[in-house]
């Protein structure tokens, strides 16, 4: 513990307010750490406020057919953490499992999901390639032309915003500190540690800081040396009017709400940094939701929104400690839902005992040292997959 720490500055700094910066504040106060969390608009303001909220193990690679054993175990932990989070915050964190189906139409495609499901059952997660029967029968909505797709009962879907708000409420029940409107500006560097946070309201000292939030965290770590590729991506949603119950489970990036409006989503749009919805877009969007749902052609859009995601290089996360840095952990990440409370955690247990028992190996800053500048791992996925 640095000397900053041990008077009346916090433990940690946390730097971002979305799902991930909650979710770490949140484990580091349960273990009895003091905590502060900056964000410089709105909890949730982000990519978490825009995300469409699946929660799942059914995964993919964007370098490789199957999905590496380490990335699926990840999931899984954060898929069953999702189900103990329910526990201990209740409704407010607006959790359900669903079972979440994934179709395909063309028949070309099934030799690549036949060897993705392969992996991602070997790995642990308990996914099935199904017919078109065989999924009519689970979701009677969705249409026969599909050629088949992958079924997961144990994903789950949970609404954004809400889980953000609830893992603040939770770290502020446990003692945390939220500062919102607050501005990350640099980091308080002494030596080969990092001390603090200089923000837009004066320096935050602290034993720990924890920058999760978001793009900016790349700019953060240009202060200590750590150069972080990182491809922005463009993801517009709708939402539709209220209809009697038609949807059964989750689709990819369709899901229908307790209120009965369908939330549909989503375009991947490589190097696109804003976050306007567009009317091609939006088009995109429906006329998707129309062909694997025919009863939604005539139902109406009441409000779309777009957000930006966040890939680094080579599409897995970055998070743990930088290489000749003491006092600082990083984290960049896609999947930023699903894997947020998992990655929250290990990130406490970094800050409370300096350790963990994962392998952070594949996910290590260290790895970006020999990465070129990003390219649009998304754009490369979707033109061969």
């Amino acid at each position: 513990m640095s000397a900053a720490a041990a008077g009346n500055a916090p433990d940690v700094c946390v730097v971002g307010g979305g799902l991930l910066g909650a979710a770490a504040a949140y484990f580091a106060a349960r273990s009895g750490l003091r905590v502060v969390l900056l964000e410089e608009q709105e909890l949730a303001a982000g990519a978490s406020g825009a995300a469409f909220g699946g929660v799942s193990s059914m995964v993919f690679s964007y370098s490789e057919t199957r999905v590496p054993d380490h990335y699926v175990q990840l999931s899984l932990a954060s898929v069953r953490l999702f189900s103990e989070l329910a526990d201990e915050l209740g409704p407010p964190l607006d959790y359900k499992v669903l079972g979440q189906i994934d179709p395909f139409f063309d028949e070309t495609d099934r030799p690549f999901r036949e060897e993705r499901a392969r992996g991602l059952r070997e790995a642990g997660s308990p996914v099935e390639l199904l017919s078109s029967e065989e999924l009519h029968e689970i979701e009677p909505a969705l249409t026969g032309d599909i050629a088949g797709g992958m079924w997961c009962a144990t994903d789950g879907h949970v609404t954004p915003i809400c889980a953000v708000w609830a893992l603040a409420d939770g770290a502020r029940r446990h003692g945390a500190e939220l500062r919102v409107g607050v501005r990350a500006e640099g980091l308080v560097v002494d030596g080969e540690r990092v001390v603090g946070v200089r923000t837009s309201q004066g320096v935050v000292h602290a034993g720990c800081v924890i920058a999760c939030g978001g793009a900016g965290t790349a700019a953060l770590a240009q202060g200590v040396g750590l150069r972080i590729p990182l491809d922005l991506s463009r993801g517009q949603m709708v939402v539709t009017e209220r209809i009697p119950r038609l949807l059964r489970t989750s689709l990819h990036n369709m899901q229908q709400t307790a209120a009965g409006t369908v939330v549909i989503g989503v375009t991947r749009e490589p190097r696109a940094d804003d976050v306007q919805s567009t009317p091609t877009g939006i088009r995109e969007i429906v006329a998707t939701a129309a062909r694997l749902i025919p009863a939604l052609g005539g139902v109406r859009v009441l409000r779309a929104w777009a957000g930006v995601r966040i890939v680094p290089a080579g599409g897995y996360p970055v998070f743990g400690r930088v290489d000749g840095v003491e006092g600082l952990l990083v984290c960049v990440m896609h999947r930023g839902i699903t894997l947020g409370p998992i990655v929250g955690q290990i990130l406490a247990e970094l800050a409370a005992e300096g350790r963990t028992s994962w392998d952070l190996g594949p996910y290590s800053p260290a790895r970006l040292a020999d990465l070129p500048e990003t390219v649009s791992v998304e754009e490369s996925f979707y033109a061969s997959h």
